[in-house]
């Protein structure tokens, strides 16, 4: 299993605090639950997380979610 570095606390509220002004919204967190134990990138607090059991169901899922509003995708 590769390894990965877990992000800061600062760099979590700076990812979440651009990526809330680019979105002009609050954006769901989706990753593949199949293949991580822990994400890299935790959701900051008022959004959205959701892990897809199911990488076959990964882009459906996305897709779900974007009709709802803006994503923030998530690499396992």
């Amino acid at each position: 299993m590769a390894e990965f570095a877990q992000l800061s606390s600062l760099s979590e509220q700076l990812v979440a605090t651009g990526f809330e002004r680019l979105a002009q919204g609050v954006p769901a967190l989706l990753s593949s639950s199949q293949f991580a134990r822990e994400l890299p990138f935790s959701a900051p607090e008022g959004w959205q997380s959701v892990r897809e059991p199911s990488w076959e169901q990964l882009a459906t899922r996305a897709a779900e979610l974007l009709a709802d509003g803006p994503l923030f995708l998530v690499p396992t």
